[in-house]
């Protein structure tokens, strides 16, 4: 979002005084005095937001319904299997990716590669991830804004990282990539500020804590939070999924 004009800032001050119950009058010391405090505000949240790539953010807030479900717009993917393997941060930033470029009609149905993912992750590609070890859903934004993502088709899964990067080797044809780079923004970890992600963006890729014996039993239904929590502060966040 450009830095707004003055009679843009002006007009967007006047709109924030009524919709908070301001009563200073129009042009007074009081009314000056607010708006260059208001005003440096709006900088540090524009300067904020360019900074993490969130350029298209509007300084008013943005409503949503208290229900959305993508489902019922044809967004989501088919349901899929990253077997025995540690994949799942590949699986939900890719998923995310399909819904967005669904939801912004540039791609009708994608069907991303998760493998790619694990063959071009790897520390020797200068990424933290390890495969079917495990890996960051940063690792794939970066990568797909910096490279792309072939399609399933042109670049199978296994379930197994194989020894080399082939995205060179993969057709072209159908592939995605994310710009501007790092090809994300961070959303803050609360109902609302997701809420308002998913409706107003798109899906959110998310950590998740998934204690082994209470997930394996999972099948259905709205997880407990209590479930979530880590009985140490220092176990590691263990698993990716996708919000929507």
């Amino acid at each position: 979002m450009a830095l707004q004009s003055a009679s843009r800032r002006r007009s967007l001050f006047s709109s924030w005084k009524r919709s908070h119950g301001r009563s200073y009058r129009d042009g007074s010391a009081e009314d000056n005095r607010r708006y260059k405090a208001w005003s440096a505000n709006l900088d540090d949240l524009v300067c904020w937001n360019q900074r993490h790539n969130d350029a298209a953010a509007d300084v008013a807030a943005v409503g949503h319904p208290d229900e959305y479900d993508m489902r019922e717009h044809a967004l989501v993917p088919p349901v899929r299997d990253q077997r025995d393997c540690g994949s799942c941060y590949a699986f939900a930033a890719l998923a995310a990716i399909e819904i967005k470029a669904r939801r912004d009609g540039t791609e009708p149905g994608p069907d991303l590669s998760e493998q790619q993912m694990l063959d071009c992750l790897g520390p020797s590609c200068g990424y933290q991830s390890l495969g079917c070890r495990g890996g960051y859903l940063e690792d794939v934004f970066s990568y797909v804004s910096a490279e792309r993502s072939a399609r399933q088709v042109a670049y199978p899964y296994t379930g197994r990282p194989g020894a080399n990067c082939r995205t060179k080797n993969a057709s072209s044809a159908g592939a995605l990539t994310l710009k501007p780079p790092p090809g994300y923004a961070q959303v803050a970890g609360t109902p609302a500020a997701l809420m308002n992600a998913v409706y107003n963006r798109g899906a959110v890729a998310v950590y998740f804590y998934a204690t082994q014996d209470f997930f394996a039993l999972y099948d259905g239904g709205v997880y407990p939070a209590s479930a979530c929590a880590r009985a140490n502060p220092g176990d590691a966040i263990n698993h990716a999924m996708v919000r929507f």
